[in-house]
């Protein structure tokens, strides 16, 4: 799936495609870059795996399973592109919540507020109704008002309260379940 979009603050297009095991090792070092960059995910620093194998592992797995697919977002002149983003839908894996996805998000600072988290959900959307998904849900840090922000304006409404549901540097958080029905 390639949608490009345009990165308006960089003036490089972002484009959005369906992750593949190749992507692990990029997607490690995105994820390592993000929990050195913010306490908003879930894994810290040293719980990121040390070697793509697992996730390039995982990444082929989910080629088997039509309810979940992991998606980059990608930016930079042709020759270089580097994933800035990415977003995963884990998909019920039972008759009964099969029509569910649960989805998670991560881009780096420095992509922050250039409509990759939006292309991201985007593409996850499109391919969701695809794939005959009716619901996507995820969480978000009662204190994380950038992430709800733009998830409220993607149509997703707050559920409920998971109270003091993580610990982040060592103080209990509660978590907001929001969800969008497709």
């Amino acid at each position: 799936m390639n949608d490009p979009g345009a990165d308006p603050a960089a003036g490089d297009p972002v484009i959005v495609r369906v992750a593949t095991p190749k992507d692990a090792p990029a997607i490690i070092a995105l994820q390592r870059t993000i929990a050195e960059e913010t306490s908003f995910m879930l894994l810290e620093p040293h719980e990121v795996p040390a070697k793509p194998k697992g996730l390039a592992a995982h990444l082929n797995d989910i080629e088997t399973r039509a309810n979940t697919a992991w998606f980059v977002a990608e930016s930079g002149p042709e020759s270089s592109r580097a994933v800035v983003g990415y977003l995963g839908a884990d998909g019920g894996r039972l008759e009964r919540n099969r029509a569910s996805a649960r989805i998670f998000l991560g881009v780096i600072r420095d992509y922050w507020g250039r409509g990759v988290g939006r292309a991201l959900f985007e593409a996850v959307e499109d391919w969701a109704r695809a794939q005959g998904i009716r619901r996507l849900d995820l969480t978000v840090q009662v204190h994380n008002e950038r992430g709800r922000a733009l998830y409220e304006k993607l149509g997703y409404a707050v559920e409920g309260t998971m109270r003091e549901s993580l610990v982040v540097d060592g103080q209990p958080v509660d978590e907001l379940l929001m969800s969008k029905l497709l």
